[in-house]
C-alpha cells in the first residue's frame, strides 16, 4: 500500500483528498487509523500553526512510526486508540 500511494497515482488521489477535505488555518483533523502517519504532516500544513492534527490507531509499531515521522511537528499529536472507543475527546 505504501509502494501504491507512493506512485504518481497515489499523490494524485491524496492530492485531490486534500483539495475536497477543504482543510483551513486553525481546524482540528483526527485521521483514524493513521497508520505509520504518511498522511499527517500534509494535514498539519493545510491546517497551519494554529491547527491541530490527532493521528489516532491500534497497532503499536504504526504509532512508533508515526511519531518518528512527526516528531518536527509540533501541532501533531499521536494517540493510541481504536475508532470503537476513539480517544480524541479532550482532557
Amino acid at each position: 500500500m505504501l509502494r501504491a500511494a507512493a506512485g504518481d497515482a497515489g499523490r494524485a488521489y491524496k492530492q485531490q483528498l486534500l483539495d475536497l477535505l477543504d482543510l483551513r488555518a486553525g481546524q482540528t483533523v483526527l485521521d483514524v487509523g493513521c497508520g505509520p502517519g504518511t498522511d499527517l504532516s500534509a494535514l498539519a500544513q493545510r491546517v497551519g500553526d494554529g491547527g491541530t492534527v490527532i493521528g489516532v490507531d491500534r497497532d503499536p509499531d504504526m504509532l512508533a512510526r508515526a511519531r518518528e515521522r512527526t516528531k518536527d511537528l509540533r501541532r501533531v499529536e499521536i494517540r493510541g486508540g481504536d475508532v470503537s472507543a476513539c480517544p480524541a475527546a479532550g482532557p
